[in-house]
């Protein structure tokens, strides 16, 4: 951007600045790698009621991701516990050519398949349940700068979701699981476009 603006000033048109594949690799930033430790407590009727996220990743001192943990379900959990560390490291990392949920969306949600199923329970029945019948929520504490949650609208993507797919033939069960998680992505960030 900063390149584009110094052509700009000294140009009298418009300006369109295209990097080359390689420029765009040997200056841009690049996708950090990371792993999640996930652990749930479920109770005695399969109500989620513990949730513990601890991301390791790359970065440079302070949060390497300041929107983790203010994802569905996260939010929902009384005892939820959210931490990161991180490992210092030299190379420019960032967001590359996505949003962030594109990562942790599919991550996150397919934990939360795991949890159903550990339950005993469909995973969209899952989700429902735990989004309760209330019309928005606002997070409170580390998830107050968050904003609103618009919980019917999360609810009516899931079902519409859920509807669209089921004249679709059966896919094997990994592929199912992970199908289900992404298409949860759209419903379950907040920051997702209304």
């Amino acid at each position: 951007m900063v390149e584009a603006a110094a052509i700009a000033m000294r140009s009298s048109g418009p300006v369109q600045l295209v990097w080359s594949r390689e420029d765009d690799l040997q200056h841009d930033h690049f996708r950090a790698a990371g792993f999640h430790l996930l652990r749930g407590g479920l109770d005695a009727r399969g109500d989620v009621v513990a949730w513990h996220d601890h991301f390791v990743g790359f970065g440079r001192g302070g949060p390497i991701d300041p929107h983790l943990g203010q994802e569905f379900p996260a939010p929902w959990v009384a005892d939820c516990t959210v931490e990161q560390s991180a490992i210092d490291c030299g190379v420019p990392m960032g967001a590359w050519r996505a949003p962030h949920a594109n990562v942790s969306a599919w991550v996150v949600q397919s934990f939360v398949d795991e949890l159903a199923h550990a339950a005993k329970q469909d995973p969209l029945a899952f989700r429902l349940a735990l989004l309760g019948d209330r019309k928005e929520m606002r997070p409170g504490g580390f998830f107050s700068r968050q904003g609103v949650y618009q919980v019917e609208r999360m609810r009516r993507v899931l079902q519409a979701v859920a509807e669209k797919a089921s004249g679709v033939a059966p896919c094997p069960a990994a592929r199912r699981r992970a199908s289900r998680s992404t298409q949860a992505t759209a419903a379950m960030s907040p920051r997702w476009p209304r």
